[in-house]
């Protein structure tokens, strides 16, 4: 379901992002057309760069953060469990999101029921 007008802008490589939005949730969506493929619809992602998106998800009610492929998950995709603050909306839990280098990922977030701020430096090659 649309929420609203779609905004498509044109990438690189062929790719066509495809933007709706209603209220406090932003959903994008993935066109690869050299390829031929489309990605998930993901809500209110924090960062798209380089083939990669990072987001927050909900895991039975745990909030995660999520990097990924944005076209296939299996490619890449690492998620990670830290004491983020339960808000509303996951995604307000992540109030920044950086890559430093294709390996490593910067981020804040919001920590705890204090809504502690904190920093972190993620390797995204590293077993954790």
């Amino acid at each position: 379901t649309l929420y609203g007008e779609p905004e498509f802008t044109t990438l690189e490589n062929g790719v066509l992002r495809m933007k709706t939005s209603a209220g406090n949730v932003t959903q994008y969506s993935f066109f690869d057309t050299v390829q031929n493929r489309v990605s998930p619809v993901y809500e209110n992602p924090e960062l798209m760069q380089d083939g990669k998106i990072v987001y927050m998800a909900l895991d039975e009610g745990t909030p995660q953060l999520v990097v990924q492929d944005i076209f296939d998950k299996t490619v890449f995709c690492r998620v990670y469990d830290r004491d983020f603050s339960k808000t509303a909306v996951p995604a307000d839990a992540l109030t920044s999101a950086a890559f430093t280098d294709e390996n490593t990922l910067q981020v804040t977030y919001l920590s705890g029921g204090d809504f502690e701020t904190v920093e972190e430096t993620i390797r995204l090659q590293e077993s954790f």
